[in-house]
């Protein structure tokens, strides 16, 4: 049986070891010291009696390593492991090749859980099976057998900076500032790592703000002059409808104007148009309008009854 191993044993760590129970062997390995570990993790025997030190692992044994985000890649285990070459993967990698819902994967410096809730609460509400994971709380293989017609997948840079092959529907970069350069040393690192984050998606979303930062743009959403709760609200606004496209995209001919306009419950139009060049520049001009005339009346209706 193939045999992996987990760096780091926090939240994703033993969610990794769950998913990977009775399909394949596994260890776990920490920087930190026994003693240090989560109760958690100390109380559950079958994790425990997986643990292994350091000069215990014998790398030829690993045909993959999952790797936990925030773990130190500037461990030598690690970087022993980049130079035999064996395959590193995250828990959202995983998820977002076998997870047949479509996937919105949502990172930025501030302000990732904060959309992430609002979209959920706006999906749900207009009769989506939706779930919001990843760095929100929710390991995202505990939902990896949920029937779901959206993930909304918050993604760290921590994340970003081990695997950039994530497969999606819809990435959105909420806002870039210096952050986190402890960890990834430069703020060109830093972008280069947000950045990544469009590498596998359908559609591509960004901050008008860090426009001459984020490359590849599908669509920008306005943040100017404007408080961080509606420039979340913009996020989830181009979110929604660029989501859209997507839907119209994989299941049919279902305008994606019409779905905009549902899931902002401003007017319907019955008219179906076929998702070509003509719909993304109905699509954009509906952001626009919104954007400009609604953002502040549709932010304080979802504060007063969602947040």
């Amino acid at each position: 049986m193939e045999s992996v191993l987990i760096l780091g044993t926090g939240l994703t760590g033993r969610s990794v070891a769950r998913y990977l129970k009775d399909k394949f062997l596994f260890n776990f390995f920490d920087t930190r010291p026994k003693e240090e570990l989560s109760k958690i993790f100390i109380d559950n025997r079958e994790f425990l009696e997986n643990l292994k030190p350091y000069d215990q692992i014998d790398l030829n044994n690993y045909s993959r390593v999952i790797c936990s985000p925030g773990f130190d890649i500037k461990h030598k285990i690690y970087q022993n492991i980049i130079r035999k070459k064996i395959p590193i993967e995250t828990d959202i990698e995983i998820f977002t090749k076998k997870h047949e819902s479509k996937k919105i994967l949502i990172t930025g410096t501030n302000g990732k859980s904060s959309v992430c809730s609002m979209l959920e609460k706006i999906l749900t509400s207009n009769g989506f099976k939706v779930k919001a994971m990843g760095n929100i709380g929710l390991p995202v293989l505990d939902c990896i057998e949920e029937s779901l017609d959206y993930s909304l997948i918050e993604v760290s840079s921590f994340h970003l900076k081990i695997s950039n092959n994530l497969h999606c529907d819809v990435a959105t970069i909420l806002n870039i500032t210096e952050d986190h350069l402890d960890y990834h040393e430069t703020f060109e690192d830093y972008l280069k790592t947000k950045n990544s984050i469009f590498k596998k998606a359908k559609v591509r979303i960004g901050n008008e703000a860090n426009k001459h930062d984020i490359s590849e743009v599908d669509i920008f959403f306005n943040t100017h002059n404007l408080e961080i709760e509606e420039q979340n609200l913009n996020a989830c606004l181009a979110v929604s409808a660029m989501g859209a496209v997507v839907s119209s995209v994989i299941g049919g001919p279902i305008t994606a104007i019409i779905l905009i306009l549902e899931l902002t419950d401003m007017r319907k139009v019955k008219e179906k148009i076929d998702v070509d060049k003509e719909l993304k520049i109905l699509v954009e001009k509906e952001i626009d309008r919104q954007l400009n005339q609604y953002s502040t009346i549709y932010f304080n209706k979802i504060k007063k009854n969602v947040l």
